[in-house]
This record gives structure tokens, sequence and C-alpha cells, in this order.
């Protein structure tokens, strides 16, 4: 039960202070509602409704949280003061910045009813969760979280399958969650934990702090090309960083390449000279570093090859011990350099590869004879290499098979 004050007002009224009296025909109402972040009620929670200097009413909020101040004199600059019951706190007192356990510059006006709320916290443990997950919304399992308060480390665990850490039984206080970034989403310069702060731990609450870590990756756009002829197509192409190689890939037939890079950092490309290209050593010509990548980085770099306008031909001929072709042995030419294999099937007992580079690198065929056929070893082997192609040369090369 609530009670209006009116010292005062008598010698109000003998200094002749007539802006500072109200009419007591002319009523109003403050209700006060107490309850916590989740929006659950706080009683007992202590109350003065005053304006200026003058104490207007006392009251205290019921199990409800409620608590109403009837038949209060219209007029301005009302206020209401909240203290904190045993058990509870503002959360000023933990947060830090303005009071919020006062409520000033209330107008009241005949027949209407203002509504005042103070929010608290309850002293008590709880609990504290974080999730780890990628730009996408996946799950990080096996990732270290730290939950901390200030400058300390209090606890560390490792995420599920669900990307999830739970804290048990944390202090009533404010905390921290924070994960290392792996290589792959962390940029240069960019700090190494990503973190959430701020989280109120309060009696019986969950706190929750989502991590969401997102990939450091860019794009390498490599052009192999020949001055005169334009892109190479079949160039080996090398993706590297200090450490070694990451990825490769050939050129297509307009010369590019296109490499994805799995993380941000300092990146290297390099290509091998083939039969059919050749390349100078050296930066520039060779391979291009110091290829910064940040998050989302394109960047384009082109090297030149020359092409190798000399060219020759390979002849391989199968056939059996009396000299008669056999059909439908599988022969196999490769290199020693970046050329691709490219594999024949003999239909007449020969086949001829044509249009090959000559000089270095060297090349070398393989074949493997039709079903109930064998390599003679006697007389060949079931290869032959070192081969180097002259300028409108053809090489023959002659694999003898027998029945088994």
């Amino acid at each position: 039960m609530n009670r209006v004050i009116t010292l005062g007002l008598l010698s109000v009224l003998a200094v002749g202070c007539d802006s500072l009296v109200t009419s007591p025909s002319r009523y109003t109402a403050v209700e006060v509602h107490a309850e916590r972040r989740d929006g659950s009620p706080v009683g007992g929670v202590p109350l003065v409704l005053y304006t200026g200097l003058r104490i207007m009413g006392y009251d205290t909020t019921d199990a409800q949280g409620l608590a109403r101040f009837t038949s209060v004199p219209e007029g301005p600059a009302y206020g209401v003061y909240a203290g904190e019951p045993a058990g509870y706190e503002f959360p000023e007192r933990l947060l830090g910045g303005a009071p919020t356990n006062t409520v000033n510059g209330l107008n009241l006006y005949r027949d209407s009813t203002k509504v005042v709320r103070f929010r608290l916290l309850k002293v008590g443990p709880g609990t504290v969760t974080a999730r780890v997950v990628d730009q996408s919304g996946t799950p990080l399992v096996g990732a270290e979280v730290e939950l901390y308060r200030s400058d300390t480390v209090l606890w560390r665990a490792r995420t599920a399958p669900d990307g999830r850490v739970i804290f048990f039984v944390v202090p009533f206080g404010q905390y921290g969650v924070r994960t290392l970034r792996p290589a792959e989403y962390r940029d240069l310069e960019e700090p190494a934990f990503v973190w959430q702060d701020g989280l109120v731990v309060e009696d019986g609450v969950t706190a929750d702090g989502p991590l969401t870590l997102q990939r450091c990756s860019g794009t390498i756009n490599l052009r192999v090309a020949d001055p005169v002829r334009g892109g190479a197509p079949g160039v080996l192409a090398y993706l590297f960083v200090k450490a070694g190689l990451l990825d490769s890939a050939r050129t297509a037939s307009d010369g590019h390449v296109k490499f994805d890079t799995p993380m941000c950092g300092d990146f290297g490309v390099r290509i091998l000279g083939s039969g059919d290209w050749r390349v100078a050593p050296g930066r520039g010509a060779e391979f291009a570093d110091g290829l910064i990548i940040n998050r989302g980085t394109t960047r384009d770099v082109a090297l030149p090859v020359q092409y190798n306008s000399c060219r020759g031909a390979i002849r391989v001929t199968v056939v059996d011990r009396a000299g008669t072709a056999v059909p439908g042995a599988t022969v196999t030419l490769y290199s020693a350099s970046a050329d691709m294999p490219v594999t024949a099937v003999v239909s007449s007992g020969v086949v001829t590869f044509g249009d090959l580079g000559c000089g270095p690198p060297e090349r070398g065929v393989s074949i493997t004879p039709p079903a109930g056929w064998s390599v003679a070893t006697d007389v060949t082997k079931d290869h032959a290499d070192a081969l180097t192609v002259t300028s409108g040369g053809t090489l023959d090369v002659r694999f003898t098979l027998a029945r088994p």
C-alpha cells in the first residue's frame, strides 16, 4: 500500500509560489514494473516517488514485479528511484555506464497512468555457450574456445560436432569467449582471435557467444602466352608458397589457368617448359612470386613462353616374331617434361605421333600388348626412352610380341 506525502505544501502556499501548487482535483498515477532481462518479474524492489526535493510516496514491487502509485497530483518533473533487493544488482554495477535505478523527467497529467520500468540482474551462477561456425553457418569441430574475464583465461574447451562448447556454473559477472583463427580463416595483419565480449552471466541464465570465422581466400589468374601465337595451351603451372607446392593445373586453350588460393598470404606461380613451349629461366619468365592475397583479392599474372617451331615425329611399329603386324596394342608416348602423356591403340600394327617439338626434353614410348600377347623380352623391351625428335625427322620404334 503506497502513501502520498504532501509535506511542505502549506509552507509553499505561504510564500506564494503558485507555480509549485497542484490542484487536489487533478490526480494521476505511476505504475512501476521491475523485471530481469528475460522479462521475469522482480519483487521486493523498494521505490520512491518524488518531485524536485519532495518525496511523494514509497512503495515496493510485489511478486509480479509491480507497484502502483495512485492519487498523485498532476505536475511536471516527477521521478522514481528504485533500490536493490537482496540478491539483485542494477546492470551498471557490473557493466558500468549511466545509472539506471532512477527515472526522471516524468510529466504527469490528469486521468492518465505513466509506466516506468526497471531492469535488474540476479546474482548467481549461469552458463556460457559458444558456437564456432564458418561464413556459411557450417560448424567447425575441434576448435579450441577460451572463456575469459578481463585479461584472464578461465577455462578452455573444444567444440563438439555441432560446433558448440558449454561452460557450466560460471559465476555472476561479465565474460567473453574467443577462438584462434586457423590459417585459412586469417587475413594478413588480422587479429589472431575472433571473440565475443560483453556476455552477462546471472543466476540461471545461459549467455550465448556466437563465433563466426570467415574463410580468407582469393584468386590468382595466370595467363601464359607466346608473343606471336598468343595463349599457350597445356602448359603445366604450379601454385606455391614458401613452404612448398599447393596446387597444379594446365592452361586452357586460351593460355589461362585460375588458382583459388586456400588461404590468404604470400603466393607464387611457376610454369614448366615442354616439347611445345620453351620457358626462359628466372623471375617474370619461369615464375612470379610476392603475390599478396587478402580476403577476396584477385591477382592477374602473365608469364611468357616461346613456341617450339621445330617439329618431328615418332613412329611405332608392333609385330610378331615373323614380322607380321599385331593390331590392338596400346602405346603411350610420355616425356620427362610437362608434356601430357598421349595414348593410342595400334589398329594396323603402326601408329605415328606427329607434330612433336624437337630437341629436349627426351621422350619415351611404352606398350601394353593386346590380350593373348606378351612382349618378346629376348628381342625388345616393353618401352623405349631417350628419344629426341629432330626437325622434319621421324624416329622409328619397334616392339616385338609373342604368344605365351
